[in-house]
């Protein structure tokens, strides 16, 4: 029997059963506020192609085209928690999350892990401005003078490796929106993208905590609940 995942991910189907209100999310985008609703997860092809990003859309209007040429699609679909789950999926840590979304059916992971930052499928769907929330730093750490006391255990090396994978792609994504912004600027609003397209100056708003501080907070509640002893 293989093994699909460390942790046992039924508490959280339960919660996310208990919290989410998909009547809800119905309304809201009937009612044009907001106009749409989308989780991206990564698809786990098991045929050697790798893994493609699906934005899965709860929308009035149509769901933009997908590109020939790239590995996000975008996939019309009622949202439900499972989808929720299925987004949120940390490799190695929680089992792939089987969906069998209409045109969509299959085994996901975390959306990040290809998709950390969605802010294309966000302008895609017609955002004009954008605000972005991190559980990870924005910026690469400084180099560290301090030398090693010790090896890294598995799991220290296994965070390390999570946190690059999740982290650096979303640090070069806002690098290139800060990029294409200030190329908008200088160019009066008349640049032009390959495609033809108008590049769009976008503002948005980023949260997110510096280097180290999520994992300050973790390491001092598990020593005050004595789980590191």
């Amino acid at each position: 029997m293989s093994v699909t995942g460390l942790l046992d991910t039924g508490p959280l189907h339960r919660t996310a059963q208990k919290l989410y209100r998909p009547d809800q999310v119905v309304r809201n985008v009937r009612n044009g506020y907001p106009e749409a609703v989308a989780v991206v997860a990564t698809l786990c092809q098991q045929d050697g192609t790798g893994g493609r990003s699906r934005v899965l859309v709860h929308s009035n209007a149509p769901t933009p085209p997908m590109a020939a040429d790239g590995a996000l699609d975008y996939i019309p679909t009622p949202l439900t928690y499972q989808h929720v789950v299925a987004s949120s999926a940390i490799p190695v840590l929680f089992p792939p999350e089987r969906r069998d979304t209409s045109g969509a059916a299959g085994f996901y992971i975390d959306g990040g892990v290809r998709l950390n930052t969605p802010i294309k499928p966000a302008l895609d769907l017609g955002a004009t401005e954008v605000m972005i929330v991190s559980s990870h730093a924005t910026e690469y750490p400084s180099p560290s003078t301090m030398p090693a006391a010790r090896p890294p255990d598995v799991l220290s090396t296994g965070a390390q490796s999570l946190n690059s994978v999740l982290g650096d792609a979303m640090i070069e994504d806002i690098r290139n929106l800060r990029r294409v912004n200030r190329c908008v600027q200088a160019a009066g609003g008349q640049a032009i993208s390959p495609n033809g397209k108008r590049y769009r100056r976008i503002r948005f708003l980023l949260v997110s905590p510096k280097t180290g501080d999520l994992a300050g907070m973790a390491a001092a509640t598990f020593r005050d609940r004595d789980l590191l002893r």
